[in-house]
């Protein structure tokens, strides 16, 4: 559901905790950015580059996201579990 919620909405953590009921704005901030770390090093991508403009960090964020999302819809992940939530 982030995934999904960040794909649609961007970088807006409020509009997306608003979605989670009682999670707060850093608690969606933070799940993301682990979750970008975990992947990170169980995937083979390319890493974020050094020096990149705001662009060039949502561009990689976004695509990030969507392989997540696309392995998880082909059944290669489970996404972690999150208080009966699953963020992924």
């Amino acid at each position: 559901m982030l995934l999904t919620l960040y794909l649609e909405l961007g970088r807006k953590w409020s509009e997306i905790a608003k979605k989670f009921g009682n999670r707060t704005e850093n608690s969606v901030k933070n799940r993301w950015n682990s979750m970008l770390k975990k992947y990170k090093t169980e995937v083979d991508i390319e890493p974020f580059p050094k020096g990149a403009s705001l662009e060039e960090a949502i561009a990689w964020e976004r695509k990030i996201a969507q392989l997540i999302l696309e392995a998880k819809q082909n059944g290669l992940c489970t996404g972690p579990q999150f208080s009966g939530i699953c963020y992924i």
